[in-house]
């Protein structure tokens, strides 16, 4: 048997673009208007073809294709085409030629004001030819503005007026070339769909344009994007919510029993979540007391850089899924374990989102990717010293990664072994620290116990 799953936002913010927070989910219903809409825009294009003459028969004899009906007997087929017509209207534009096939007070001419239609003037019916003078091919302008309010007498002086021998033709206004489109159709069916949205009353702010775009312009694995994303909509499961729909005893932190769980308290506020915040040395980031989710989040993309943000997102998925384990396997929330946790997912981020150059960089300079290949490996002399150990870091400072190399070379200058590994380190001191240390841990057992002179030099 199905079970009713709990529904955590709106479908139609699913719907929406990326841009706009959603993940751009098409609406069946809607999609299926458009392409109706594209079988009416070629009523529209092909008024000589057989089949408009057919329907136009059977439909609308004693009237234009734009402003038929329905009627009370007519075919499915028909009542789909009135459906998606009604939606196209205000992306339908009317290109006056010689303005004889247009209609003056209810046909879409006018560019700056879609759905234009002054029929609730009651003008008299007459052709946009009847105002337009033949000699001169411009508006009789004199008479119109006796006619129409100010406004539109402005617009319509405005409308270009084309050769007296064309015949006006239907324009998709919403594309440069005038024809019909399935993506801006689409894309105007939503949004006059969504003209009077549902709000969620559940967020308190909501991020713009450019804050989801950041958001998803970030090189993070998608499970994080998608996190991200539920924190920024409200769509997370915390105890409040669950109460709220009564999927909950009470919305106190089950991991302090003190406060209600809010999102602020679970990622911030708890004892729990702050020592994790200390151990992983992010307290200087921390919101202020009065702050929300979205506007603490998306306000960090001007003041920490881009490895800080991975640190941070990768933090909060840590101390979501520590949470979890306590709520529903009863396994300890341990802060330490949390930070290491969160670490090492920083690390393995760093290392797909460097993705190819990884390779090309396994190893240190002058060291070859496998040790006796054709490729010349020789560093200088070691002088009196019969093996000389060489290691270098460097340091990233946006990614807060760094990377060590170590080569041992022979009397002659050979490179007779070698190592290159990466790490996550704060600053390029600790980097170059850890590469020396790490040299002599590794050099230590291959060619310290062979009596020989040794010499460790820092490139």
């Amino acid at each position: 048997m199905r079970r009713k799953a709990i529904h955590w936002c709106n479908a139609r913010e699913l719907e929406k673009p990326k841009e706009e927070g959603g993940f751009g989910f098409k609406n069946f219903h809607l999609f299926n208007l458009v392409l109706i809409g594209k079988q009416v825009w070629r009523l529209f294009d092909n008024p000589d073809a057989l089949w408009t003459k057919l329907l136009k028969g059977l439909y609308f004899p004693n009237y234009e294709l734009f402003s038929a009906t329905k009627g009370r007997k007519s075919s499915w087929v028909w009542n789909g085409l009135c459906e998606a017509k009604e939606h196209m209207k205000s992306g339908l534009l009317r290109g006056i030629m010689s303005g004889e096939d247009s209609w003056f007070h209810c046909d879409p001419w006018l560019p700056s004001i879609p759905c234009y239609n002054l029929s609730h003037l009651g003008l008299e019916p007459s052709k946009v030819s009847d105002w337009i003078d033949r000699d001169s091919r411009s508006w009789k302008m004199d008479a119109i503005q006796n006619l129409v309010p100010d406004e539109i007498a402005q617009a319509i002086a405005r409308v270009p007026i084309g050769p007296c021998t064309a015949k006006d033709s239907w324009i998709w206004r919403l594309t440069k070339s005038g024809g019909y489109s399935v993506k801006s159709a689409y894309r105007m069916f939503r949004e006059n769909r969504d003209s009077n949205p549902v709000i969620d009353l559940s967020a308190s702010s909501r991020p713009n344009r450019d804050d989801w775009k950041w958001l998803w312009d970030l090189k993070l694995p998608p499970k994080l994007h998608f996190f991200i994303w539920t924190c920024s909509t409200n769509a997370i499961a915390t105890r409040v919510r669950l109460f709220d729909r009564k999927c909950a005893p009470n919305p106190l932190c089950p991991l302090c029993e003190d406060q209600v769980e809010t999102i602020m308290h679970c990622f911030f506020r708890c004892s729990k979540a702050l020592e994790t915040w200390y151990r992983l040395g992010l307290l200087n980031v921390l919101p202020v007391a009065d702050s929300c989710f979205v506007d603490w989040f998306f306000g960090l993309k001007d003041r920490v850089s881009v490895g800080q943000i991975t640190k941070i997102v990768c933090s909060l998925w840590n101390i979501w899924i520590a949470r979890n384990g306590w709520v529903f396997e009863v396994r300890e929330f341990s802060p330490p374990s949390v930070a290491i946790l969160a670490e090492r997912d920083v690390m393995n981020v760093q290392e797909a989102r460097i993705g190819s150059s990884a390779q090309s960089s396994s190893s240190p300079a002058g060291l070859p990717s496998q040790l006796g290949s054709s490729r010349s490996s020789t560093l200088s002399p070691p002088g009196p010293f019969s093996k000389v150990v060489h290691c270098d870091g460097s340091f990233v400072s946006d990614a807060q990664m760094a990377t060590y190399g170590i080569a041992i070379a022979n009397s002659h200058g050979q490179v007779i072994d070698g190592k290159a590994e990466r790490f996550f380190c704060s600053s390029p001191l600790q980097g170059e620290a850890f590469a020396i240390l790490n040299a002599v841990i590794w050099a230590r057992p291959r060619i310290l116990s062979q009596r020989v002179s040794v010499l460790i030099v820092r490139d």
